[in-house]
């Protein structure tokens, strides 16, 4: 889906542009919306828990870039936005836990 508008991001302190965001017309949406709606996963439950690790693990590797965009977007303070990455990370991975547990399809 490509997208030509796009909003500003800026720090709500400092006014610093941060970055842009893509905007999207209903038009635009919609075929995305039908594609996700009509898609069937094809992958095991070992293959959506290793996905799921695996997007965890670039998480943590990213975490300190991580980390200061979201300072610099929210205005939280780094201490605060590595927790949240921490916490992103810790979701995936019990995801990835708990897809294994889930009953079989």
């Amino acid at each position: 889906m490509s997208t030509t508008a796009a909003i500003e991001v800026r720090s709500p302190f400092t006014g610093e542009l941060v970055g842009e965001a893509p905007v999207s017309s209903p038009s635009q949406v919609r075929p995305a919306l039908d594609g996700a709606a009509a898609y069937e996963n094809e992958l095991s439950r070992h293959g959506r828990s290793e996905l799921r690790f695996a997007v965890a693990g670039r998480l943590s590797e990213l975490a300190p870039e991580l980390a200061t965009l979201i300072s610099r977007e929210s205005g939280l303070c780094l201490k605060d936005a590595r927790h949240e990455v921490r916490r992103a990370v810790d979701v995936f991975r019990f995801a990835a836990m708990g897809v294994k547990r889930a009953e079989p399809r």
